[in-house]
C-alpha cells in the first residue's frame, strides 16, 4: 500500500474498501457478542421476576404470620386474664373449705 510510486485514486479507494470491510467484519463480531450479552440478560430478567414473585409471596406469608400471631396474643393474654380470674375464685372456695373443715375438726376435737 505504501509504495514509492503516489498513490491514485483507485489504490485509495481499494484500501479504504478494505478497511470498511475489516472494519464491518470487526462490528459483526461485537454484535454477536452483544447479541450473547441480550440473552444473558434476559435470562437474568427472567429470574429477577422470579425472585420478585418469591418475595412478595413471602411478604405476602409474613404478614400474615405477624397477624396471627397478634390475634394469638390477645387471645392467650384474655385466656390468662380470665384463668386468673378463675383461680382466685378458686382459691378463695379452698381457703373457705380449709375453715370449714377446720370448724368441723376443732367441734369433733372437742365431744
Amino acid at each position: 500500500m505504501f509504495r514509492d510510486k503516489p498513490s491514485t485514486i483507485d489504490d485509495v479507494l481499494e484500501a479504504i474498501g478494505h478497511f470498511s470491510t475489516n472494519v464491518d467484519k470487526q462490528f459483526q463480531g461485537v454484535n454477536v457478542r452483544l447479541d450473547g450479552i441480550d440473552v444473558r440478560l434476559d435470562g437474568i430478567d427472567v429470574r429477577l421476576d422470579s425472585i420478585e414473585e418469591k418475595i412478595s409471596r413471602i411478604e405476602l406469608d409474613l404478614a400474615d404470620i405477624k397477624d396471627r400471631l397478634e390475634k394469638l396474643e390477645i387471645r392467650t393474654k384474655e385466656d390468662t386474664d380470665a384463668y386468673v380470674g378463675d383461680i382466685l375464685d378458686l382459691k378463695a372456695r379452698v381457703a373457705a373449705m380449709e375453715k370449714q373443715l377446720q370448724a368441723i375438726q376443732s367441734g369433733q376435737a372437742t365431744q
